[in-house]
């Protein structure tokens, strides 16, 4: 979990929403990639994309993007990324229910490959 201090400065959801919510974003990447979206603690002070302070100790987002040696990430302080998640899905529920599907189906043949490749020694 992203703790209590944080939840504690939560704006419209609590820890388990939050993150279920970024579950359903990261249905739309390939299983398992770096590309997902992930939780960090701080050890330094800095901003995130739109300016935010994260400070030492605070939970963040981050979301690697572009070929794996590169650095290109985006960075996001909770508040951010629940101000992000409230525009996408508040009274959305059109899109959390399609993600979550397509999150499903990702998922689903993410197992399978894996079960595949290991069944068959590669």
């Amino acid at each position: 979990m992203i703790g209590a201090k944080a939840e504690a400065d939560s704006i419209y959801y609590n820890d388990e929403k939050l993150l279920e919510y970024v579950n359903l974003l990261n249905g739309l990447n390939e299983a398992r990639t770096p590309n997902e979206w992930k939780t960090i603690k701080a050890r330094s002070n800095f901003k995130d994309l739109f300016g935010v302070s994260i400070k030492p100790g605070d939970y963040y987002f981050i979301r690697r993007f572009g070929v794996l040696a590169s650095n290109d990430k985006v960075l996001l302080s909770r508040m951010s990324m629940e101000k992000m998640i409230y525009c996408l899905f508040n009274q959305n529920y059109n899109m959390a229910q399609k993600l979550s599907i397509l999150k499903q189906q990702r998922d689903r043949e993410f197992l399978k490959a894996h079960l595949k490749s290991n069944c068959i020694g590669i």
